[in-house]
């Protein structure tokens, strides 16, 4: 059984609103200094906006690899989104990978601090790209 266009736009709404809530959190944690925090914030914005977009173009995937892969696929590949948007992506991924996961590690801010415009910039392009019957 699949997806209704009802659920669909239920789940595509959810995820937009979870994306933007996730990056107000990512601006908060950066005032407060916990910048490998904020790094996975930033990052899990940008993953639940690009989750919104694969479901709202009628791409699912289970896993994090699978997200960047489809978007790879689907828009950068297609030209939609620019390469850039990719890179922005696997660099949030990465990031939070060694900051989540990296015993002795923390971010500088000076590496941080840029991702926070960069990061609202590909939040915009991807729900421009999510048809505005599912917004």
């Amino acid at each position: 059984m699949g997806i209704t266009d009802d659920d669909r736009q239920a789940i595509v709404a959810y995820r937009i609103e979870k994306s933007f809530a996730t990056f107000k959190e990512a601006q908060d944690v950066l005032t407060l200094g916990h910048l490998s925090l904020c790094a996975n914030r930033l990052y899990y914005s940008a993953f639940h906006m690009a989750s919104a977009l694969l479901i709202s173009h009628g791409h699912t995937t289970m896993t994090h690899a699978g997200v960047l892969r489809m978007i790879n696929q689907h828009f950068i590949k297609e030209g939609l989104l620019e390469r850039q948007a990719s890179k922005l992506l696997n660099t949030l991924f990465s990031m939070r990978q060694q900051g989540d996961y990296c015993d002795v590690f923390d971010y500088e801010r000076d590496e941080i601090e840029p991702l926070i415009d960069k990061t609202y910039n590909l939040l915009i392009q991807f729900k421009s790209l999510i048809s505005n019957e599912l917004l």
